[in-house]
């Protein structure tokens, strides 16, 4: 904890700035109540709206059926899954109307990825910039002005030199800037971005553009319009969208085009832009490079230049504008968070570059963020800058961190984290994985649980929920458990279908839930499949076969057989090889020789290929007067 007094009004600044939360909720809203179930499949959007002037920022779901061509927007109980990103093929599952679709928390397969889209965070972004007017206004920004903010400004401070310098060359913008094209839409119209795109890459692509040569496109409007919004830009996305609505602010271009490579905001505790170090924080202040995580995320800094630590001991950081040829260590530290599940990261920043304007706040000393470091779009968190001699605890997680000192060159800290414990994400399994048996059987699995916690930590306790098919029945040995880390429990659950359960494959689902620590929640599930015994009763054999000249043929009669479901058909034999098959009870024979003596059978089958015996077999002498029964021959004529 500090006492810096301009920390400390930094963050009093902060607490009074609004947010705009992602579309989240507590409980179902109404219209998902009075919905019904609903099931899509198709391509997802996932969207950040950014009104930087009122300090509120919108993330938004919406999945694309293509078949029906219907557009749903997805609302979330709690958090939207990680690592979603525009261009992700997905099958969602809930409730709702012909317009929106609500997923419970912990839903089985509520949200699956079935496809995702391909990241694109290096090499050469290749851009198109569509200036648009509307009928009643224009884009404040002549078209050159635009070009030098994103690709060619002389003095090297454009969008494309920002990400060159804060990828360390492993990205860049290149493209082209084309209009203004006038579109028939005015400032006062609702606002419907999408469709005012629509018309802009309309008039691009009859002036002869190419639209599928670029991979990132870039609409610029009036900012006199109805949508209240800066800019806006999906999470990813090939090809990517951003609109931009105020074109005289470069970190706006640069914002929404982080949003485009896969970036979320940078924001604090209180606030969803208040990390004003990182272009994915409030725009305004002008271009600046991106913050520890979103370089991890990126991954823009080579292994050596990230280190993680697990021991006590005095750090040395390198500043994170450096190169690697640069810097003379690691440039990002990172700790484990257990209790939350996520990670600090240590970094050290100094006015070099793009980074020469940043707020004094941020070039003090250490640098703490915290973010889950799993590759997500979710927001990144400024937690802290040190000065010499000032310490950040946090007590939950026993871990002290001191600035000692710092200079132009590293930043050195000393990291106490004796005893810590760690808190790992248990390992789980259920056997067997998968069984089959009668609608209204009882099944037994085995849940095997694993602590993964460190030998420092206290013994821990989960609470078991199940998700199973509806009026199905089941039971747990135990609703709860508690095991010593590095210690293994079991834990028995029968489950009973019903009777009149369908022949299906179902998923049975366990939660492992432990309120203390996210990391050490869990879910594992198994296949219970109902099928029903195949007909494996045999018909009736056939009987009373005949066999008779008809003119210049062999007619083969015989009694229909029986069976428990349904009779098929049945096999003709002549001469113990089949020559045909029939669902009537009788055969007419053609391909014959006169003199030769041919003897008939038939054998009745069911739709499982269940056969009866062969039936008393019948001859006769093709020229003959007839046919007897029984293997007796005909008479001669």
């Amino acid at each position: 904890m500090k006492t810096n007094t301009l920390n400390t009004i930094y963050k009093l600044i902060c607490l009074t700035l609004l947010t705009w939360p992602a579309i989240t909720t507590a409980a179902p809203p109404e219209w998902a109540v009075t919905g019904k179930a609903a099931e899509v499949t198709g391509e997802l959007e996932v969207l950040y709206f950014d009104d930087f002037e009122h300090h509120r920022g919108e993330q938004r779901y919406f999945i694309h059926d293509k078949n029906r061509g219907k557009r749903f927007e997805l609302e979330f109980e709690g958090e939207p899954p990680a690592g979603a990103t525009t261009g992700s093929f997905v099958r969602v599952r809930g409730t709702g109307n012909d317009q929106q679709i609500f997923m419970e928390a912990n839903g089985t397969n509520n949200f699956e990825t079935l496809a995702s889209a391909a990241a694109m965070v290096s090499g050469d972004q290749k851009t198109i910039v569509l200036v648009a007017d509307f009928i009643d206004t224009a884009v404040s920004c002549p078209t050159i002005d635009i070009e030098d903010r994103l690709f060619t400004d002389p003095n090297q401070q454009s969008v494309n030199h920002l990400y060159r310098e804060t990828s360390l060359d492993q990205v860049q913008f290149s493209g082209t800037v084309a209009g203004p094209f006038t579109i028939n839409y005015s400032s006062t119209d609702a606002c419907d971005f999408s469709a005012w795109a629509q018309a802009a890459e309309a008039q691009a692509q009859a002036s002869g553009i190419n639209l599928g040569e670029y991979s990132r496109k870039v609409y610029v409007l009036p900012k006199q319009n109805s949508c209240g919004f800066a800019g806006l830009g999906t999470v990813g996305g090939n090809p990517s969208s951003a609109w931009i609505f105020r074109c005289d602010m470069p970190d706006v271009f640069a914002h929404e085009l982080g949003h485009n490579l896969g970036m979320g905001h940078s924001g604090n505790s209180a606030g969803e832009y208040n990390d004003t170090s990182d272009i994915m924080g409030f725009s305004g202040p002008g271009l600046r490079q991106v913050n520890g995580p979103h370089q991890e995320q990126m991954g823009w800094r080579e292994p050596q230049q990230i280190t993680e630590i697990t021991s006590d001991g005095i750090y040395d950081i390198a500043p994170l504008e450096q190169d690697i040829l640069s810097s003379s260590g690691p440039q990002i530290l990172k700790i484990r968070k257990p209790d939350t599940a996520e990670w600090y990261y240590l970094s050290y920043r100094q006015p070099i570059g793009f980074d020469s304007s940043l707020p004094a706040t941020y070039l003090s000393g250490l640098n703490i963020h915290q973010h889950v470091g799993n590759g997500s779009a979710i927001k990144t968190i400024w937690v802290d800058t040190l000065i010499d001699g000032e310490n950040y605890l946090d007590s939950a997680n026993s871990l002290s961190i001191t600035q000692l000192s710092h200079d132009q060159n590293s930043v050195s800290i000393a990291v106490t984290m004796s005893n810590t414990c760690t808190r790992n994400t248990p390992t789980i399994s259920l056997a067997p994985q998968s069984q089959t048996d009668l609608a209204g059987s009882t099944l037994h699995y085995e849940l095997n649980i694993t602590n993964n916690d460190t030998a420092d930590c206290t013994d821990s306790s989960w609470t078991l929920a199940t998700n199973i098919p509806a009026d199905w029945s089941e039971a747990l040995s135990a609703n709860g458990i508690v095991i010593a880390p590095g210690s293994s429990a079991t834990v028995n659950w029968q489950v009973t279908s019903l009777n009149t359960s369908v022949d299906n494959n179902y998923t049975l689902t366990l939660d492992l839930m432990n309120s203390a620590t996210t990391s050490h929640n869990s879910s594992v599930t198994a296949n219970y499949t109902v099928t029903t015994p195949s007909d494996i009763q045999s018909p009736s054999t056939p009987v009373n076969l005949t066999a008779s000249i008809q003119r210049k043929k062999i007619a083969v009669n015989w009694q229909s057989s029986t069976d428990n479901v349904a009779v098929a058909g049945y096999k003709v034999l002549r001469n113990n090889v089949q020559i045909a098959t029939t669902t009537a009870n009788g055969y007419t024979d053609s391909n014959l020789i006169k003199g030769q003596t041919y003897t008939y059978q038939t054998v009745a089958f069911d739709a499982a290929n269940n056969q009866s015996s062969p039936s008393a077999s019948s001859s006769v002498t093709f020229g003959s007067t007839g046919g007897t029964k029984g293997g007796k021959g005909g008479k001669g004529r």
